[in-house]
Parts: structure tokens; sequence; C-alpha cells
């Protein structure tokens, strides 16, 4: 799952939510000399990726980019970015965060990265300064910004690629992709729960 899962599956602290993503910013050295809340944070995080990866509905929305030759080894960073423009959408919002609104859960994850970004490896801070300046959490439910997205990411792998041709092939699976994620996304939270963090987007 990308960033705005992670956020969501997270405990309300504002240390364990940015520990929730640190895993993808910095190395397992960095987080395990930081304070107790953003190592659980992180431990959640490995949960919901180990759970995730191996998903067999998660496989099923992966293989929908199959075909497409320069796709064909990252489906998974496209599944969990489409997974996230699912979840932005009010349709699934409204359902797994019924009292607050994107855009206000957002400013709380922003509030609380700014009150402890002293706290932060340097590039836990610059990279979450960037998502908090450019409003990364929001722009999700915006598909136009999905695409310069997958542009931006696609530029700067090894072997740049433009992942934004993945858009065609998602628009035209779109119902059945939103399908996967519908039956997958229910699972995962009942998992996060059942994994010891009882008070994961307090439901």
């Amino acid at each position: 799952m990308n960033w705005l899962a992670h956020f969501l599956l997270s405990e309300p602290s504002p240390r364990f939510r940015i520990g929730n993503v640190l895993p993808d910013i910095i190395g397992p050295a960095a987080i395990s000399s930081m304070d107790i809340e953003y190592r659980r944070g992180a431990a959640c995080h490995h949960a919901i990726d180990d759970f995730t990866d191996s998903h067999a509905v998660v496989h099923r929305s992966i293989s929908r980019f199959a075909g497409v030759p320069e796709l064909r080894h990252m489906g998974g960073v496209l599944t969990d970015m489409f997974y996230d423009h699912l979840l932005a959408q009010d349709c699934f919002w409204k359902k797994y965060s019924p009292a607050v609104s994107l855009p206000d859960f957002a400013a709380q994850i922003y509030d609380g990265i700014r009150a402890l970004e002293h706290e932060l490896p340097d590039a836990a801070r610059s990279r979450l300064r960037l998502m908090c300046e450019h409003d990364w959490l929001v722009s999700y439910r915006d598909i136009e910004k999905i695409r310069l997205a997958l542009q931006r990411m696609g530029s700067h792998l090894r072997r740049p690629v433009d992942l934004s041709v993945a858009m065609p092939v998602f628009e035209r699976v779109r119902e059945a992709f939103s399908n996967d994620f519908a039956e997958f996304f229910p699972q995962l939270v009942k998992h996060v729960s059942e994994t010891g963090f009882s008070d994961a987007m307090q439901l």
C-alpha cells in the first residue's frame, strides 16, 4: 500500500503515523534508534506490506498491467498508487474514515509532521516536508496528479521509464480494479487490528 493507506491504518499518535511511512524513506538502522512510537509505526508498516505483498487479490490487480512490457516489473508499485487513488475517492474514504474528511485528515498528518520534524533524520524530514508542501495525500484523489506522480517516479528509476503509460490500462480496467480494492482493503484493516495495533483507524 502507498502512504495514504499507511497513515490511515495507523494509531492516532503522530509519531506512530510518521513511523508507518519511515521504512519507505530510511533504513532500519536509523529507525532502530528512534522513539518507540516511531518503531511501532514502522512495525505496522511491515505488517501491512507483508500482508499486501502476499495477497491473491493484490496479485490479481498487479496482473492487470502484465500486457504492457515496460510495466512488467512495476505492477506492485502501480497497484499501490492506484489503490491509494481509490481510497481517496469519497465512496471509499467515507466508509473507512466516516468522521474525518480527507482534507482534514491530511491536515492532521501535516501538522504532526511539522511539530515533530526536529526529531526526524534529514532524509525523512526533507521527504515529508515535500509531502506537506505539495499536499500529496489529498492529491491522490486526482487522477491527473496520479499521472504526474507516476511520470516523476519513473524518471527517478535506475532505468527511467514512463510509468504514466499505465494510465490507459487503469482506466480500461478501473471498475475491476475498484472491485479488487473493495475486496482486499477490509481484509487488510482486519489484519492490522489482529496484528496488535488495536487502536488503528479508531473505527
